[in-house]
Formats: structure tokens, C-alpha cells, sequence
């Protein structure tokens, strides 16, 4: 999609196979590609209920059939998500908060192994969880104002609670549910990043990252990661 592809072959309930592909089980699942889709943030125009429900008519037409696909068996998710972020620049530093909210019985769905729109998102935790509400704080500040064009600084601090801990299945959260609490955290991320600006190495990130985390229905985190990137110009 991030090439410009625009036309994806998908099959409802992944029936059929490939005359190329000797033995091949099936096909891409129309529901599941959907999904994903829309939770990226495309517009496919289908609409993703009647598409699950004409499943049934495949499952009486072809009862013998197998039919394919996680989003039809695990049910599509009921939740909400607002998530909102504003912010003032100058001269190099910029003052950014949030708020979100996620409302529903669910937390908040997207495909695992992708980023999410959402703002809260940090090195652990993404505060996205059924019911959950979160405010942020963040400065981000851009060295190249002192003269040293690459090299930026991100802190964010992110707190959460109001979580439904029925939904959390970790001990400390089935504890949680017995005493009808609420889930909260919160978790404070810093970046330094520097960008190569010239050279055969241009483009090449190279980011110290330090994380804290805590919790009253997961176990603390204290990460330190450093990430090499590259940015390839198309």
C-alpha cells in the first residue's frame, strides 16, 4: 500500500486455491484484508458487517466446506477511540498534550506488529484498553536551533486509568476485577536521536531510548533500547 497498490486479491472466507500452487490451502481472507485495511486508516468502501454476514450464505450453499478467516470467528470489535493531541512551537522546542478515550467493552483493535494513530502509544504500553482514558504530556526539542541539524530530543509522559480490569486476564488484573477496582498507569519515554545529515551514511538514525512503566495490573518495565533506522528516498 505504501508503494501505491491499490488492487489486492482476496477471497471471501479464503475459499479456493492457486492452479499454480499445487496443494495450496487457500486464498487471503476478504474479511480479515478489510480489516486491516481499515484499521490502517484506507477507505475500502466495503462495508465490513454485511461482508461478514454473507458468509452465511456460503456456509448453506457449501456446508461441507471449511471456511476461513480470524475477524469473522473472533467478532468484530466495539469500541471507540478518541484521541486527540495539540501543540505549540518555537524556536526549536515544542509544548505538545492529549487526551483519549476509548469507550466500549473492548480494547482498542489494530493489527498486531503496526503502529496505531493513537498518540498514547509508548515503548510499552499503548493505553488502549477497554474503557481506558489518558492524558499526555510531551516537549520535543530540535537541536539543529543551537546548530546541530539531526539531533532532536522527545520526552512524553503518559497516564492512563479508568481501565475495566473484567477485560485484563494477568493476575493482578483478575484480582483488580474481584475488588471492583479501576486499571490505571502511566509510563514516561525518552528519546535522543541523531540523523545523519551527509555522507554515504545519510539517512541512518541512530536513537537511545529509556522507558518507564508502571502499573497496578501488570508487572513494572524499565527498558533501555538503542534503535539503528534508515530512511530510504523513493
Amino acid at each position: 500500500m505504501q508503494q501505491g497498490i491499490r488492487e489486492l486479491d482476496a477471497s471471501l472466507a479464503g475459499l479456493g486455491g492457486c492452479p499454480f500452487a499445487p496443494g495450496a490451502s487457500g486464498n487471503t481472507v476478504t474479511e480479515d484484508l478489510v480489516f486491516m485495511l481499515q484499521g490502517m486508516g484506507y477507505d475500502t468502501g466495503i462495508d465490513l458487517p454485511a461482508l461478514i454476514a454473507s458468509r452465511r450464505v456460503l456456509s448453506e450453499a457449501l456446508p461441507d466446506e471449511p471456511l476461513y478467516g480470524c475477524i469473522a470467528r473472533a467478532g468484530l470489535p466495539l469500541d471507540f477511540a478518541l484521541s486527540t493531541n495539540v501543540g505549540y512551537s518555537i524556536q526549536g522546542h515544542t509544548f505538545s498534550g492529549g487526551y483519549q478515550k476509548v469507550s466500549g467493552d473492548t480494547a482498542y483493535a489494530y493489527v498486531g506488529g503496526t503502529d496505531t494513530y493513537l498518540f498514547s502509544e509508548q515503548q510499552v504500553s499503548t493505553f488502549a484498553l477497554a474503557n481506558e482514558r489518558a492524558w499526555m504530556l510531551r516537549y520535543d526539542y530540535n537541536f539543529a536551533a543551537l546548530g546541530i541539524p539531526g539531533l532532536t530530543l522527545n520526552v512524553r509522559y503518559v497516564k492512563g486509568d479508568q481501565v475495566k480490569p473484567q477485560r485484563i486476564t494477568s493476575a493482578k488484573g483478575r484480582a483488580l476485577a474481584a475488588g471492583d477496582g479501576e486499571g490505571r498507569e502511566w509510563e514516561r519515554t525518552t528519546d535522543i536521536t541523531y540523523v545523519v545529515q551527509s555522507g554515504p551514511l545519510r539517512h541512518v538514525s541512530l536513537r537511545w531510548r529509556n522507558a518507564s512503566m508502571r502499573s497496578n495490573f501488570a508487572d513494572a518495565a524499565d527498558e533501555n533500547r538503542v534503535i539503528v533506522g534508515y530512511t530510504f528516498e523513493f
